[in-house]
């Protein structure tokens, strides 16, 4: 299958709460690096340390400002749920199919922009936010859990930090 778009989705706020119609930028998983030198190593080189990144944010944008994306404002953050729909195409028969996209984060405010004010317009009203856990779904399959609160990360089924988490409890 060869997968072409994202043909639609919706945004939620507590997995049943219809924030309205958006647009977002996810979180980008920048890895945590350090660069090792020394004996047994021809000059330098850079190293991730697994399970380890950078702090991550999104962006969400608004066409308007409306009630229900105000509880974003508040401190101690929400669950924000991307569901999409992706096509794909078989590359052998020509077949056109869906593959359904969850993406589950939570998430605190970082900076709110009400946006504009001009009449037949949208306001584009937008939100950035920390991603304090992500929960990416393809089919229903977890393809990325990733909890730096509670040492998880796992990625494509593999329990990146399992062993870490045992070497530490």
């Amino acid at each position: 299958m060869i997968p072409e778009r994202l043909i639609g989705f919706k945004c939620y706020r507590n997995g049943t709460e219809l924030l309205g119609v958006t647009d977002v930028t996810l979180p980008n998983f920048e890895a945590q690096t350090d660069t090792v030198k020394g004996a047994g190593l021809l000059g330098e080189t850079e190293t991730p340390t697994i399970g380890h990144y950078g702090a991550m944010s999104m962006t969400v944008n608004f066409r308007t400002v409306v009630g229900n994306i105000t509880p974003l404002l508040l401190p101690h953050g929400a669950l924000l749920e991307f569901r999409g729909s992706i096509q794909h195409t078989d590359e052998k028969t020509g077949t056109i199919a869906t593959k359904q996209l969850r993406v589950v984060t939570r998430a605190k405010p970082k900076n709110t922009q009400l946006g504009k004010g001009e009449p037949s317009a949208t306001m584009d009203a937008s939100g950035e936010y920390t991603v304090e856990y992500i929960n990416v779904f393809l089919d229903g399959r977890p393809v990325i859990e990733y909890d730096p609160f509670n040492y998880v990360c796992r990625i494509g089924g593999a329990d990146i930090l399992g062993s870490v988490r045992s070497d530490i409890n």
